[in-house]
Parts: C-alpha cells; structure tokens; sequence
C-alpha cells in the first residue's frame, strides 16, 4: 500500500537541484543535496515507509529559483509502517 501526500514547494536559494542528479558516463552524483531529499527526510521520522517517490508537475534548473505559488508535487509513500498522522 501506499500514502499520497500533495502540496506546493518553494524553492529560494539558487544551486539546489530538483531531484539527484547523475552524470551519464561515470554514474558520479552531481551537485548537493536535492529539493527532493529535502523533502523526503523531513517526513521520513513520520512514516518510516520501505521507499519515497517525488512526482513535481514540472522541472526548473538547478540555477533557478521557484517563487510566487509554488510548484506542485505529490509524494508517494511506499509501505509507510506508521498510519499518517
């Protein structure tokens, strides 16, 4: 089973990625932490699910911020072993 959990983020600082990022040829992660991971780790104590998956409703540079409203996202909680508070 699975938990859904909808919202808007913001981002405000330039240099964070959406999500990780890979290079192709070596497989070496590029860049810091992702907006993604953020997310993820801050609701991880709460769930303790076996996996997270961040679904956002577009893409923006790792260079770029994201203002105004926000940009929609649904995270999917695999197996949470904790019922949603």
């Amino acid at each position: 089973p699975a938990v859904y959990l909808a919202g808007r983020y913001l981002k405000t600082v330039r240099g964070m990625p959406q999500t990780k990022w890979f290079d192709p040829d070596t497989g070496q992660r590029i860049g810091c932490v992702s907006l993604a991971e953020r997310v993820q780790d801050a609701l991880a104590h709460l769930y303790d699910a076996d996996d997270f998956k961040f679904i956002s409703g577009g893409r923006e540079d790792a260079d770029v911020r994201m203002l105004g409203d926000g940009r929609p996202f649904v995270l999917e909680i695999t197996n949470p072993k904790r019922p949603p508070p």
